[in-house]
């Protein structure tokens, strides 16, 4: 349940959708301190690579660029 709240999480940050306060909890595990500081700089960091990304593809018009193969 933790590991499927994590990831509803992380899709709900893909589109710009706060996710429920009861599935944020369960994600994160109640009583996990740690997990609570981290959880959301890791969620909002995880939604900027991903509209970075989605740029970037957009940008090329389904044209691959050979300098990124293998970049990352």
């Amino acid at each position: 349940q933790k590991v499927a709240a994590a990831r509803l999480c992380e899709a709900c940050s893909w589109y710009d959708i706060q996710p429920p306060k009861d599935l944020q909890k369960l994600a994160i595990g109640v009583g996990t301190v740690l997990g609570a500081l981290s959880a959301p700089t890791a969620i909002a960091g995880t939604a900027a690579g991903i509209k970075q990304n989605k740029a970037v593809a957009k940008e090329s018009r389904g044209m691959v660029n050979p300098n990124l193969i293998g970049a990352g």
